[in-house]
């Protein structure tokens, strides 16, 4: 009894760790987010090939098909003079997408204001 209650409390170490591990933000996209940081011009150029298509996406749900690519633009470029601000505590796809909703959102305010 005393081997199998040892294999118990091994594998219930194990899934804790399997746990911890998976619950850790793995951002694959951290060495290229440093590198832009630091002015590096391919790494900039990288992530974005790397973002666009995801935000794009999201930029069509939230204002409309006609108005995407200029808010997607404003959206890059907003993202590309913040970029010191961000700080690696979450994933940079959470910083980024947090960033285009709120973009998305001012664009928005600002056309309900203008059909006044």
């Amino acid at each position: 009894m005393a081997a199998s209650s040892g294999r118990n409390s091994l594998a219930t170490a194990s899934n804790t760790v399997d746990r911890a591990t998976d619950e850790l933000p793995i951002d694959e996209l951290a060495p290229l987010v440093w590198a832009s940081q630091q002015g590096d011009r391919h790494a900039q150029r990288e992530l974005y090939e790397r973002c666009q298509n995801s935000v794009f996406r999201l930029v069509v749900r939230m204002v409309g098909v006609q108005a995407a690519p200029d808010v997607a633009q404003d959206i890059f470029l907003q993202t590309f003079r913040s970029l010191r601000q961000f700080s690696g505590r979450s994933r940079f796809e959470t910083w980024l997408y947090r960033l285009a909703t709120n973009e998305c959102l001012q664009f928005l305010r600002r056309a309900r204001r203008e059909l006044r």
